[in-house]
């Protein structure tokens, strides 16, 4: 009898543990769930300070938030603002973070066709989603921050680039 609860305990103390080294290198599941479409059309609210047209760079998150999240958005955040920071200043690029659990922000998920924490780079007119594209690498780049800061630096030279033509 002592022997089936050791064993018992063992696998549950392990079980635990490789929970909690999934969870906090990101290997948990992050789905969302499709509700609060707007049909692809408006995306911005009257309150924000998105008026006219602008490069939007989100981050899409939720509350409950691992190591390799917070990694990413720091990331993009440290890219933004070391190699954009002209277009950030004069408002051709806003960057925003957006935490999906809050209702007001569920529509993204429809509007973006989400499924996983990602970052979506999104061309805004008048509130309105122009041509967008997901940065769908960063997670398999995340642990080599050099090639994670170049994919984030690139894609999003590329998609002014294209923008302006």
């Amino acid at each position: 009898m002592k022997r089936i609860i050791k064993i018992a305990l063992l696998i549950f103390v392990a079980a635990s543990a490789a929970y909690l080294v999934a969870n906090e290198l990101g290997w948990h599941e992050h789905g969302f769930e499709n509700i609060g479409s707007t049909n692809g059309s408006q995306i911005i609210d009257e309150n924000d300070e998105i008026k006219g047209s602008a490069v939007v760079v989100f981050y899409f998150h939720t509350s409950r938030r691992c190591f390799t999240c917070k990694a990413i958005e720091s990331s993009i955040k440290e890219v933004l603002d070391t190699n954009f920071k002209l277009e950030l200043d004069d408002g051709k690029i806003l960057w925003r973070p957006v935490n999906l659990d809050k209702p007001e922000n569920r529509h993204f998920i429809n509007d973006f066709s989400l499924s996983n924490p990602t970052a979506v780079i999104a061309k805004i007119d008048d509130g309105k989603i122009g041509s967008h594209k997901e940065l769908d690498l960063l997670w398999k780049i995340v642990r080599n921050k050099p090639v994670l800061n170049e994919y984030i630096k690139s894609e999003t030279s590329a998609f002014l680039k294209m923008e302006k033509n």
